[in-house]
């Protein structure tokens, strides 16, 4: 996932692997989604966002995410994207499951 607004400064967006464990949708392109957010300091990693689609197709959505400023990229998660934003080190073909699970729980 992929976050992006002004709280971010010049740098824009924030980064995080997330586990999904709810989707709900709500009727008029907005959805409820429940989550772990891996990126988060232990405690405040249970997170909840509605989301109003903007564009969406089988490889992304993009969202904002309602009651806040931030816009919200989702996508599946690769080790290309991993290595980008997290130094992973792993194989074009390494399991990014298995590396979040390991590194972030």
């Amino acid at each position: 996932m992929e976050l992006i607004g002004t709280e971010f400064g010049k740098a824009v967006r924030a980064c995080s692997p997330i586990r999904i464990e709810a989707v709900k949708t709500q009727g008029g392109r907005r959805l409820q989604m429940n989550f772990f957010h891996a990126a988060y300091p232990a405690g405040v990693q249970d997170k909840s966002y509605l989301i109003q689609t903007i564009q969406r197709d089988e490889n992304y959505l993009l969202g904002k995410v309602l009651n806040t400023d931030r816009m919200v990229l989702l996508f599946e998660l690769d080790a290309n994207w991993l290595n980008l934003h997290f130094s992973a080190g792993l194989a074009r073909n390494a399991s990014p499951v298995q590396w979040c699970e390991h590194h972030l729980g």
